[in-house]
């Protein structure tokens, strides 16, 4: 078999196998989510261990293959390359030393577990080097199929989109806690989704488009990560299924209230919505984003692109959040707003010009994938390590009125802002309003307790009536 059969067969497996670990992320997160406890056996698991094993097998294999032939001293002309004694292409070099980040990332994680104890937070630092490792894997492709494919060939065509599409949703994984920080934190952090995609979405789109050559590759990028994900959810609605497992949540949630899990459940129930279910709207908000980087050209203006990608999310995001219910507590001021709004600039213009000294040339590639793994960590992990290791104690407060959301809301908000006088930035509002039905608040007064709020705030407070009796009831419950 000749050298370039064995690298685009090993493209295709590498493209194949992340695939397959990213369906098995998806299927891990909804089982964290629904049955709270797993197993290191559990099919979630056994779906990501054989991508990852698949793409490890690959990427080295290759090398192994193209070092035992000897071809890395008879055809350097072709690009191949010596390093460590192991010959290769840059991309089947670059696609071994980024997985080899994932498996470092294993015992480490370990490790952090053994000393910190379980979480279900992204935001570790093994959790990103795992999640870095497989990016610089999969944007590996990209030189690879450059490598293997003439210029206009439409197989280069689709590896370069494909793996646009796994990048782009490595991405998004990183930027999911950002919806936490915001509901949890409020202020400047309630955009935190949009700066982090502002920084790294542009490292999977404008990549893809200037690799490419196609000004809409952002935009079929996009549909094709969204059609993984469709997909994916149906493998993990599918497989719950057929496995029928016990769930563990409420036992979970209990132990922690403020667990990442707990908190994902009170979004939800507060929005009206289930987490079985897969949610469009956030790929669907990115996909608006793409179209107005593709409305920039990123081919041309890779920095412009990466901006104004960025300011379509934040405006989207902002006008899709500031409407769920579950975020009403939330709300940033206009200070803060714009605060956010800058930050979302600088984030994007680094982003584009990542992009764009990323796509200058192969050496210019790998010089920036460095920089970009110190940047994405530092980003990411640095601000919440604390939380990863050890979460300090949010104060939680309980509200319990008779009025309607609508009418007690400013209340709330006069409230919050009463505590970021005094210093308390970081607290948990829970409100609950009967909305004039008296006889719901003790049920709603126990919804409290069982959320294991520090302290009540009753609607005598908010200058509400509520009849003595009823009042009495409650705080009974709270007592």
């Amino acid at each position: 078999m000749s050298a370039l059969a064995v690298a685009r067969a090993g493209l295709w497996i590498l493209l194949a196998s992340h695939v397959v670990a990213t369906w098995g992320t998806q299927w891990d997160i909804r089982w964290h989510l629904l049955i709270g406890r797993d197993s290191f056996w559990i099919p979630p698991h056994i779906m990501i261990y054989s991508g990852v094993t698949a793409i490890v097998l690959i990427s080295f294999g290759v090398l192994a293959w193209t070092t035992a032939r000897g071809l890395g001293r008879t055809d350097r002309a072709q690009g191949t390359v010596r390093i460590l004694g192991i010959s290769g292409t840059r991309g089947y070099h670059l696609a071994a030393w980024g997985i080899a980040l994932t498996v470092l990332a294993a015992p480490i994680d370990d490790l952090w577990h053994r000393l910190f104890g379980l979480d279900v937070s992204l935001w570790s630092p093994p959790h990103l080097l795992g999640l870095l490792g497989s990016m610089i894997n999969a944007a590996a492709c990209w030189l690879i199929a450059r490598e293997t494919y003439p210029e206009g060939s439409r197989a280069r065509l689709a590896a370069i989109l494909l793996a646009g599409a796994i990048v782009y949703g490595g991405t998004s994984f990183a930027v999911q806690p950002g919806f936490r920080i915001a509901y949890v934190h409020g202020g400047v952090r309630f955009f935190t989704s949009a700066i982090l995609a502002a920084l790294l979405a542009p490292l999977a789109l404008v990549v893809t488009a200037r690799v490419s050559r196609l000004r809409a590759a952002p935009v079929f990028a996009l549909l094709v990560a969204l059609l993984i994900g469709v997909v994916g959810a149906t493998v993990a609605r599918n497989g719950f299924a057929w496995m029928q497992p016990v769930s563990f949540l409420a036992d979970e949630i209990a132990k922690d209230p403020t667990s990442p899990i707990a908190v994902a459940h009170e979004m939800a129930r507060k929005n009206g919505t289930t987490l079985d279910a897969f949610n469009p709207i956030g790929p669907l908000l990115a996909l608006l984003a793409a179209i107005g980087m593709t409305a920039i050209d990123p081919r041309r203006r890779p920095v412009l692109a990466a901006l104004a990608y960025g300011l379509t999310l934040f405006a989207a995001l902002g006008v899709f959040l500031s409407r769920a219910p579950a975020f009403v507590d939330s709300l940033p001021s206009v200070l803060e707003t714009a605060v956010a709004a800058i930050l979302t600039v600088l984030a994007g213009l680094v982003g584009g010009a990542l992009a764009r000294r990323a796509t200058a040339g192969d050496h210019a590639a790998v010089k920036t994938i460095g920089l970009v793994v110190t940047l994405a960590l530092g980003v990411l992990s640095a601000p919440f390590v604390a939380d990863a290791q050890s979460p300090p104690k949010i104060p939680r407060i309980g509200i319990l009125a008779n009025s309607s959301p609508s009418f007690g809301a400013p209340h709330v908000e006069a409230f919050r802002q009463g505590l970021r006088d005094l210093g308390y930035t970081d607290v948990v509002i829970e409100t609950r309003w009967a909305e004039g039905r008296f006889e719901r608040l003790p049920d709603l007064a126990a919804e409290l307790v069982r959320l294991k709020v520090d302290v009540i705030k009753t609607a005598r407070t908010l200058g509400l009536t509520i009849p003595p009796s009823l009042l009495l009831q409650a705080d009974q419950v709270i007592q």
